[in-house]
């Protein structure tokens, strides 16, 4: 630095410490600019101050927006969206409760189910609760059951241990079901291990077992022969019933009830009774009854004519709990349904040992086998039980003589319901089934149903009688 520029400052330098106003910007031929820097080591080289780049000035910070404004000014929900979520953070969720409801960070307005082991969240037996055991473990005090699973899927029942008897052997048979020849015995326990039949009765002379059962009553649409009147449905008898294996014959009648009535006498002993009024038919029912000690079934008054002459009655009523025909205590005529059922011993073809294939008088395979018609009788009834017998060993289901049996006709059947019905109410005709020796081979299918009036007595009427199974 030289005199002059050490001048310079001295001189600027007091200026400023005196406040004095210098006026003159020149000072001993040095000229002074404002904004420049008088520093001594300022140089040449420095960059001007006004080509520099202003620092940028900081945005403001927008104002927080008012709660529920980008909802449509409702509550935003609880994991920041805007939708309604049904349950809350945490809630169980998934299979079995196996996960729990969280907020999906990629869509607030949906939870997610976090933990959902799906179907693997199941038991064994394919419930939610924990099993005490696994299907197929070996349980119980004899060692020889398993484990398996309940109805709920939530539990095991230790199935196949102890038998009814409180043994660990298997039994042949299970307490209270009925045995002997003639199903009216009971299986009882014979201490822990064994069961035994209780007695030995046998079934009446010429009665045959008849077991409960389902079976579809009437005839399909494409049968030949068919009747408006036999609409098929599906009935359910709930218990057992003995059936006699043959019509009543001419020589059981007399033997009974003192006559005759018959128009074929000529036919002998053995040949089906023809010619009794279905009030005859129960006189004859009442009076076996009687004869075996047994209470009568029905009760007869007002009635005309002796049993066999042509007998009538005014009022008949059952002696039985409800007027219940199932419930008689003695013999009695079968039901509509029993008689079907029985006629048909688990078939569904029109005979039971087979389809129909001739309508009238020609001959017809299967018919010819089971039964009298018009194609092989002649003019005459023939002796019972030379036919075929089906498979509850019953003769003469179809053909030789109609059979009375207790119901009322009712041409919509049906309509009586599926389980043990009976028409004891609705009609004035009774029913006759199976057909008779002087019938086409089509009217006596096992399905063919007509009604008749019961003082009606010719020589194509006869019966079989029929006696409940105690429970």
């Amino acid at each position: 630095m030289n005199k002059t520029t050490t001048k310079t400052w001295w001189s600027l330098s007091l200026c400023l410490l005196l406040a004095a106003s210098c006026n003159d910007p020149s000072i001993d031929g040095i000229e002074f600019n404002p904004g420049e820097d008088p520093s001594p080591e300022a140089t040449p080289e420095s960059e001007p101050e006004s080509t520099r780049e202003p620092e940028p000035t900081p945005e403001p910070e927008p104002a927080p927006e008012p709660e529920g404004e980008e909802c449509g000014g409702a509550a935003r929900n609880a994991c920041g969206g805007c939708e309604a979520l049904v349950g809350a953070v945490g809630d169980v969720c998934g299979v079995c409760g196996s996960g729990r409801l969280a907020c999906d960070v990629n869509n607030l307005d949906v939870y997610l189910c976090v933990g959902d082991r799906g179907e693997s969240a199941r038991n064994a037996c394919g419930g939610c609760m924990t099993l005490a055991g696994a299907p197929g473990d070996v349980c119980g005090a004899c060692e020889r059951a398993i484990l398996v699973c309940g109805q709920d899927n939530e539990s095991l029942a230790c199935e196949g241990d102890a038998n009814a008897c409180g043994g660990c052997e298997a039994l042949a048979q299970e307490p209270g079901q009925a045995c002997g020849n003639c199903l009216l015995d009971r299986i009882e326990c014979d201490g822990n291990e064994a069961v035994r039949c209780t007695g030995n009765t046998d079934c009446p002379t010429g009665f045959m077992p008849i077991p409960a059962g389902t079976f579809q009553m009437g005839s399909p649409l494409s049968e030949p022969g068919r009747g408006p009147d036999e609409t098929q449905h599906e009935v359910r008898l709930t218990r057992a019933f003995l059936m006699q294996t043959k019509e009543v014959t001419q020589g059981q009648w007399e033997a009974l009830m003192g006559n005759n009535p018959s128009r074929f006498p000529q036919c002998g002993s053995d040949c089906p009774v023809e010619q009794v009024t279905w009030y005859e038919a129960l006189a004859y029912a009442n009076a076996l009854s009687r004869q075996e000690g047994l209470a009568e079934c029905f009760a007869l008054s007002g009635c005309i004519r002796a049993p066999g002459e042509g007998m009538e009655c005014t009022v008949v009523s059952v002696n039985a709990p409800g007027g219940n025909v199932y419930e008689c205590q003695g013999y009695r005529l079968p039901t509509e349904a029993e008689w079907e059922f029985a006629a048909r011993a688990g078939t569904q073809t029109a005979f039971f040992n087979g389809g129909l294939t001739e309508t009238g008088c020609g001959l017809d395979p299967s018919l010819d086998r089971a039964g009298w018609y018009c194609g092989n009788a002649g003019i005459t009834t023939h002796p019972v039980g030379q036919k075929q017998s089906n498979g509850y060993g019953l003769f003469d289901v179809h053909g030789n003589v109609h059979e009375w049996v207790w119901d009322l006709y009712l041409g919509d059947y049906a309509s009586l319901g599926g389980t043990d019905p009976v028409n004891n109410s609705s009609g004035s005709t009774r029913v006759l089934r199976g057909g008779s020796w002087t019938f086409f081979a089509e009217l006596c299918r096992a399905a063919i149903r007509f009604g008749f009036d019961p003082a009606n007595r010719f020589d194509i009427l006869g019966f079989r009688l029929s006696k409940s199974i105690d429970r």
